[in-house]
């Protein structure tokens, strides 16, 4: 009569069976760590990781040995200072809680046997869940640092046609420059006020006030409505009398009209 003990060789076929499902959520769970991998040398970050104005997270070992040789972006290979590279509290946060998930899904894979396999694939799934929030989380982090996303770009132009302050920046630059001719009137909807705004300037409203795929794309039709004619940002007179924080815009350049927002 057979007992309820289980034979070696039994429990010998068990953890056979269990091999395959457990090397494919090995890795699975592999590949969910490089949601939190450094893109120049593929290593996993850690809470040291640096963020570049551009709002990549690069590790801090590598970024700081690629820019003290180079003095480049180590992706873009635009021009970048050690000072620019910042730490980010909310990205350690962030990745101190998905490696403590990673230790706690990755030891029950490995002690995965026939009596628990089921409660594993359900934490499994519950991490990859978790793992996806953190992902999203990470980009919106980066994206909030990135000095060219849309809502940034539009920030440092000053052209959201809603903000008062934008309207009458560019309403006294028109005045101080053109002396009130020309341009195009736009009355803010929240206070009834009217304000002259020189055309270009509005055409680039236009596009700030549009929906946009991404910010690659918003930017390619911000330099578009920039560049199209002679413009505010050209006219000779203009140049020579604009502040000095509207020449500031577009990171200093020496000549606005050939800057390119990429």
């Amino acid at each position: 009569m057979r007992t309820s003990e289980i034979t070696v060789e039994e429990s010998k076929g068990y953890e056979d069976a269990l091999e395959s499902p457990r090397a494919d959520l090995l890795k699975e769970f592999n590949d969910l760590q490089e949601i939190f991998e450094c893109p120049v040398d593929l290593i996993p970050l850690t809470e040291d990781a640096l963020f570049t104005p551009e709002g990549n997270c690069v590790g801090k070992s590598t970024l700081i040995a690629w820019v003290r040789e180079h003095h480049t972006h180590p992706i873009h290979v635009t021009p970048l200072e050690e000072k620019d590279c910042v730490e980010r509290e909310d990205f350690k946060i962030l990745l101190r809680a998905f490696k403590a998930e990673s230790a706690a899904i990755h030891t029950a894979i490995l002690q995965m046997n026939k009596f628990n396999e089921s409660l594993v694939l359900d934490q499994f799934h519950a991490f990859k869940v978790s793992a996806q929030i953190k992902s999203d989380a990470f980009d919106h982090i980066k994206e909030s640092f990135n000095l060219k996303s849309i809502p940034n770009v539009i920030a440092q132009l000053r052209i959201d046609k809603n903000n008062i302050d934008h309207l009458k920046y560019w309403d006294s630059q028109n005045d101080r420059c053109f002396h009130g001719r020309g341009g195009v009137a736009i009355t803010h909807e929240a206070t009834g006020e009217t304000f002259r705004i020189p055309t270009t300037v509005y055409e680039m409203m236009r596009v700030a006030a549009a929906k946009h795929k991404s910010s690659h794309a918003f930017n390619i039709a911000i330099e578009k409505a920039r560049t199209h004619r002679a413009s505010f940002f050209s006219n000779p007179f203009a140049f020579m009398t604009r502040k000095k924080e509207t020449a500031e815009l577009y990171n200093q350049a020496p000549d606005t009209n050939r800057m390119t927002i990429k």
